[in-house]
């Protein structure tokens, strides 16, 4: 999206502010500055690049996978892995959630539920370098869920739920 903004501004100003002089392909952006027009091009594909080049941070990400459904939805793998510990089992079981299954989920803690009467849980995150886990703990009732998201080419993604609570 910002890429979009920074290429209609560049074309704004350039349509608003210069003249394309069409014996010699430039384009006139003031009195003093002239450039060709493929000086124009390799501008704005260094803007595009450059852009590519900054890796999402896990952080803002989260804020906004927290609150926006039709974003969380684009940015969870679907069919998503759930691993489910069932009580009496020896071993997790695994179920895939495909995304007309998927019910928005949000992550919006405050300190206050660790203390409150019912089902009370602690969210804590667990950074890595290319992986990063939200982890839910109860206080004291069994609730025990992980949130595992990935990044790939500098964008993060939900790819698998652990829930093992009880």
């Amino acid at each position: 999206m910002n890429r979009l903004i920074i290429i209609l501004l560049i074309i704004t100003i350039g349509c608003n502010h210069s003249e394309i002089n069409s014996t010699e392909g430039d384009l006139e952006v003031s009195d003093t500055t002239k450039l060709t027009l493929a000086e124009h091009s390799t501008i704005i594909e260094e803007v595009i690049e450059t852009e590519e080049l900054v890796p999402e941070e896990f952080d803002s990400f989260f804020d906004k996978y927290s609150t926006d459904s039709i974003f969380q939805i684009t940015r969870t793998l679907f069919p998503l892995e759930e691993k489910i510990w069932e009580i009496g089992e020896d071993e997790p079981t695994s179920e895939t959630i495909n995304r007309s299954q998927w019910n928005f989920i949000t992550f919006n803690y405050h300190d206050s539920l660790s203390t409150r009467k019912i089902d009370p849980y602690t969210q804590s995150v667990n950074y890595g370098m290319d992986t990063t886990k939200i982890e839910i703990r109860g206080v004291d009732n069994g609730i025990f869920t992980d949130f595992n998201f990935v990044n790939r080419d500098g964008q993060w993604f939900l790819i698998s739920i652990h829930d093992y609570s009880n």
